[in-house]
């Protein structure tokens, strides 16, 4: 068959379903029964059906474009995998429903001007925004548009349409596990303080180690690898005379740069890390790490998209669990000099 001639009837009387239910699946809705969904899928490959995106846009109203926005500079970015991951695991479930994902970055006033004067151009229908920080009045800037916006990333406003990870009891359980170490003596390194992410980790993290009459030394970090780096350099003195003896840091990226500094040492000593994001690095570098579901955060963003888009939502943000994923917790590092 003519793939320019396909239509959705052609569709649905392959799959042997209603045009409605055909309609429903090439949309992205979930309204559908599985086995109904995977024969729609079925025909659309072998007939070679392709949406017609001018007429879809006329019937509703929908460009069948989605914003990921970026709030940070090209080379925090790239240079962190969670953008990586997150973005692709968005792009897919974009994907699923037919929507085009369109990638915007912006760290300066200019760049953020220029963002929110596309968003509010009738070029997208809707945005998801990956990484905010409280005090770059972005978020205020975001929200105004009136575009149909999304957060991976709680905020701390009076406003719900977020989703996020249960980041304060990811720092109960990084409590835990060094407790359970026999830490007497906590370091954190957290993300930071601008950042809600940053702050819940810290809280939870803190607040548990309350709970135990324990106190921790808290170093500011920004989610990099160098400050990770200049952390870890700065508390090897306290280290090496047993004054800190076990260390949460709020990223595996930040982790990284702790390793490579307490390598530099002139002595030899254990200490239990543990790290958080459960990245591909966490298990490279055989870490002990909290996770960061980025799989299910660009779902349930999608989902709460999707959901405002078609006013079914239910005006709920959406917080999902976490775990710790326990690999080596304590790490030895040896006298670099010998």
């Amino acid at each position: 068959m003519n793939a320019e001639r396909v239509t959705l009837e052609d569709v649905a009387a392959r799959a042997r379903v209603s045009r409605a239910t055909a309609s429903r699946v090439v949309r992205g809705e979930q309204n559908v029964s599985p086995k109904k969904m995977k024969a729609v899928r079925k025909a659309i490959a072998e007939l070679g059906y392709h949406p017609n995106s001018a007429a879809r846009t006329l019937v509703t109203k929908r460009a069948g474009v989605i914003a990921i926005v970026i709030p940070e500079p090209d080379s925090r970015v790239f240079s962190d995998s969670f953008f990586g991951r997150t973005i692709q695991a968005i792009s897919r479930e974009l994907d699923r429903r037919d929507s085009q994902p369109v990638l915007v970055f912006f760290s300066t006033p200019e760049e953020s001007r220029r963002t929110e004067a596309f968003l509010t151009s009738g070029a997208v229908d809707g945005a998801i925004v990956l990484s905010h920080h409280q005090q770059s009045g972005e978020i205020d800037r975001l929200r105004n548009t009136f575009v149909p916006t999304v957060f991976i990333g709680r905020l701390e406003q009076d406003a719900r349409y977020w989703v996020d990870s249960d980041n304060y009891h990811g720092g109960e359980e990084a409590a835990n596990a060094l407790i359970e170490s026999g830490c007497k003596h906590p370091a954190t390194i957290s993300g930071p303080l601008n950042m809600i992410a940053g702050k819940d980790r810290l809280a939870g993290f803190t607040d548990r180690l309350a709970d135990n009459n324990l106190q921790a030394v808290v170093h500011e970090g920004d989610f990099t690898y160098r400050s990770g780096y200049d952390a870890g350099q700065k508390l090897l003195p306290a280290i090496v005379a047993g004054e800190i003896d076990g260390i949460f840091v709020g990223s595996d990226l930040m982790a990284s740069g702790v390793l490579d500094a307490l390598k530099e040492t002139k002595t030899t000593f254990s200490l239990p890390i543990i790290a958080f994001d459960n990245s591909p690095l966490a298990e490279q570098l055989n870490l002990t790490s909290i996770t960061n579901p980025t799989e299910q955060l660009a779902r349930e963003a999608t989902n709460l998209l999707e959901a405002q888009l078609s006013r079914t939502w239910d005006g709920n943000p959406v917080v999902l669990p976490v775990a710790l994923i326990p690999r080596r917790t304590t790490h030895t590092f040896r006298n670099s000099q010998n």
